[in-house]
């Protein structure tokens, strides 16, 4: 799955990456796990900046 920047369209992303998320029985915490090294540019920055320091580990 392509990485996320907050140039492609927000809906459409997350609803592909919700869909493999629901194909591969991820928990929330394998959610996190794929979703944080996907995001780059601004959305990395604003994703990281509202973690807590325990998440974002």
């Amino acid at each position: 799955m392509a990485s996320f920047s907050g140039k492609e369209d927000l809906v459409t992303w997350i609803s592909q990456f919700e869909a493999i998320a629901k194909r591969n029985n991820w928990s929330q915490d394998e959610m996190l796990d794929q979703l944080l090294p996907r995001l780059e540019g601004l959305a990395a920055q604003f994703a990281f900046s509202q973690l807590s320091p325990k998440l974002a580990k």
